[in-house]
């Protein structure tokens, strides 16, 4: 995507004053999947003349970067999450024979992180599942954290109603949290208005009490985490038995720049997903060109390898 949006840029001459490729994403993301979910016939009934013409007319910043995304997919016969969803569903509804073939086809359905999905996926839930009607979910309505891009808990808590004869399992044993822990969590989780009521049980011994800051920097938030991590390794805690868990990459450079200062020996684990390598990225751009000749592929491998 980012490479599509660095062309639209240039071409425009867009800055990321205009917007930033992050916030252009997630504007694409959402134009998509709420705000114009027919987007999509654009695609379809436009041919690529009409669809650049839309683009090169368009006049406001998100116009500009939503036609030109839609317009350089075509060129290069791409396809991203949510075309792949809408596409199938447009194909659904015309072809019924194609969609009795993947109905029959796949006789059990499994949907994971049920509390996230939004109204294109419960749609094609619904469609895939109309012929065998075997269907397990799993989700846990008080674990939503997509509502910004669609996601309706409802879709769960209603679940039972929409599929009669629906057997419900609750998992209430908790195997890695001790006792503290799942109090804590229990209670922060207990005021939300939307839920399933439960109590998550622990099976694990009672352990050390829930310590809990809330840093006004980073910075600071790292020193102390530096500096519980000393006073657990002077209380006889080998530094190999500690781990600091984070939700995102940039939170590290902090962390490492106390430790470092503060010579606490650590090592960062992490991973890059296969196909977000830049190597298999490179050698799927070779392809590309070869199947496709598009020029997206070829700004990316011209000068690879140098």
């Amino acid at each position: 995507i980012d490479v599509m949006l660095a062309r639209i840029y240039e071409e425009r001459g867009l800055t990321l004053r205009h917007m930033t490729y992050a916030d252009a994403r997630d504007m694409i993301e959402l134009r998509k999947g709420i705000e114009d979910p027919e987007y999509y016939l654009d695609m379809i009934d436009m041919d690529l003349e009409t669809l650049h013409r839309k683009y090169l007319d368009a006049v406001s910043t998100r116009d500009i970067i939503f036609y030109g995304y839609l317009y350089e997919e075509k060129k290069c016969f791409g396809l991203d999450y949510n075309d792949l969803i809408f596409f199938t569903l447009y194909i659904f509804e015309r072809e019924r024979e194609i969609r009795r073939k993947w109905q029959e086809r796949l006789q059990y359905i499994m949907v994971d992180e049920f509390q996230d999905i939004d109204k294109p996926q419960y749609r094609l839930m619904r469609a895939l599942c109309g012929y065998h009607k075997n269907l397990f979910i799993v989700g846990d309505p008080d674990q939503t954290i997509y509502t910004w891009r669609g996601a309706d808990v409802k879709y769960l808590l209603d679940f039972d109603k929409k599929f009669p004869g629906t057997k419900t399992i609750l998992m209430m044993e908790n195997y890695r949290s001790a006792p503290e822990i799942l109090s804590a969590a229990n209670s922060l989780i207990d005021k939300n208005r939307t839920r399933i009521k439960k109590e998550l049980q622990p099976t694990l011994p009672s352990g050390s009490p829930v310590i809990s800051l809330f840093a006004q920097t980073q910075e600071a938030e790292a020193e102390w985490i530096a500096g519980e991590m000393k006073e657990l390794h002077e209380a006889g805690t080998p530094y190999r038995d500690m781990t600091v868990l984070y939700r995102a990459h940039y939170v590290t450079r902090a962390v490492e720049e106390v430790l470092l200062r503060e010579k606490v020996p650590y090592a960062i684990y992490s991973g890059v997903q296969f196909f977000d390598r830049m190597e298999i990225k490179d050698a799927l751009s070779y392809l590309r060109m070869i199947a496709y000749q598009d020029d997206l592929s070829f700004r990316r491998v011209v000068n690879t390898p140098k």
